[in-house]
Parts: structure tokens; C-alpha cells; sequence
């Protein structure tokens, strides 16, 4: 029988989990939430900046993406994304190494 191997995706998330940042924020909203086990980018799910990458060990690639949920100042109602060159970038970088054991080895930067 044939080893199946796997894919892996893992969710890193900025978020504020107060209802805004107070004064000294100048009373921007916050994400008013806690921590989550919840894929990115899936409602209710907010966050200042998230990123989200899936890592292939059978095709020994990672894909990437990044995006920041829309957001409102304090002075307006209208919510903005922000996209194009207000966008966050991402990068990531794979290295993978099969060691002498036959074990693999993956290291992910960015």
C-alpha cells in the first residue's frame, strides 16, 4: 500500500479583541472576538492582516495569500478594502530536503 502524504494548511492572524482601540486609538474597531480554530477568510472571521498558506508534501509546493479584511475609521460608516498597492503582501519560501533516512524536511520562511 501506498503512503498517501498530506497536505497542510496553516492560519496566522492579526487581530484586536477588543470592540475598538479607545481613545488612544482614536477609537477605531477592534475585531471584538478571541482566538479561533477557523479557517481565514471565512465569516465571522475578522482580522487586521491574514495569511494563509497550504503546504503540498506531495508536490512539495506552498501557495500563499494574504489579505486584509475591510476595515472603517471611526469618522465613517462606509467599510474600505484595501487592495492594490494598499494591499499586504505575502512571500513565502519553501525549502525541502529528503534525508538519508528517507524522512522529508520542510522549512517554510517568509
Amino acid at each position: 500500500m501506498a503512503i498517501q502524504l498530506a497536505n497542510y494548511e496553516i492560519n496566522i492572524r492579526s487581530f484586536h479583541p477588543e470592540k475598538d482601540f479607545g481613545w488612544s486609538g482614536l477609537w477605531f474597531e477592534g475585531d471584538n472576538r478571541g482566538f479561533s480554530l477557523k479557517p481565514s477568510g471565512v465569516a465571522p472571521i475578522t482580522s487586521r492582516i491574514w495569511h494563509k498558506l497550504t503546504l503540498s508534501t506531495k508536490k512539495t509546493i506552498i501557495t500563499t495569500r494574504t489579505k486584509s479584511d475591510p476595515s472603517k475609521a471611526p469618522w465613517g460608516d462606509t467599510k474600505k478594502t484595501y487592495d492594490d498597492y494598499l494591499a499586504p503582501k505575502d512571500s513565502a519560501h519553501l525549502k525541502y530536503k529528503k534525508l538519508l533516512n528517507g524522512n522529508q524536511q520542510y522549512k517554510i520562511t517568509g
